[in-house]
């Protein structure tokens, strides 16, 4: 009986060490038994916020979502600041702070700017699953309005880069009802794209947990931002 007691707490401190390597360390050693364990490891907040732009401001989600997909998507390394700095240049900052923020118009046209094709479609889940490559769109949430990068949609999860919340995965059902009149914005390159890209889904992107918290993860005034969609949406 000493023995099972020793043993089940030998158990419950591997366990413990486990779960504070994963979330508070790169780099773990540990022993069990005698055995030494090496083991390199990837820390649950870096995971969360691995190759996504956060947003500066709380009118910026827009800026930062386009900035996250010319950097991962299209390995063009424009900042948040480059995007909002240049589109101020052209919108007026009274009409930004009406709106709380830049219309999907603007992002388009910042990016046709940089020599980018860009295209605004009305799509669905199955569009979004044979199209396989990122999108920018518009989603509702708390009734407040905010963009997000899809990064993909496998199985019945689709798989978002949040410039507020970072890397999240939720429910099909869920997303589309916070999905705003079911419309994406398309940048891509006139060459030839490698389907090999950072903004890909991968392994990583299984641990990430749906909108759960959300409300106690990020102020609300991050994601008080407009989203104006009717001007630029293609047939």
């Amino acid at each position: 009986m000493i023995n099972l007691i020793k043993s089940l707490r030998a158990l419950l401190t591997l366990i413990l060490t486990i779960n504070f390597v994963i979330t508070n360390v790169y780099a773990a050693s540990f022993s069990f038994n005698g055995v030494r364990v090496n083991k390199n490891i990837k820390p649950m907040r870096e995971i969360k916020h691995e190759k996504v732009i956060t947003q500066s401001l709380d009118f910026s989600c827009g800026a930062a979502g386009l900035s996250t997909l010319l950097n991962y998507y299209l390995g063009d390394p424009v900042t948040e600041n480059e995007i909002i700095n240049t589109l101020l240049n052209t919108v007026p900052l009274e009409k930004v702070q009406e709106r709380r923020g830049f219309s999907l118009l603007d992002l388009k046209k910042y990016a046709e700017s940089k020599g980018y094709k860009v295209s605004g479609y009305k799509m669905d889940i199955d569009f979004l699953r044979q199209l396989n490559k990122p999108v920018l769109v518009p989603i509702k949430f708390k009734n407040y309005s905010h963009f997000v990068v899809i990064k993909g949609v496998l199985a019945d999860r689709i798989f978002i880069a949040d410039p507020s919340a970072g890397n999240v995965s939720l429910k099909i059902s869920k997303f589309q009802k916070m999905w705003t009149n079911g419309i994406g914005l398309v940048v891509e390159n006139e060459n030839a794209m490698s389907t090999e890209y950072a903004l890909r889904v991968n392994k990583d992107d299984f641990l990430i947990s749906d909108y759960k918290s959300l409300r106690q993860l990020v102020d609300r005034s991050v994601i008080r931002t407009t989203v104006y969609t009717s001007e630029w949406v293609n047939d």
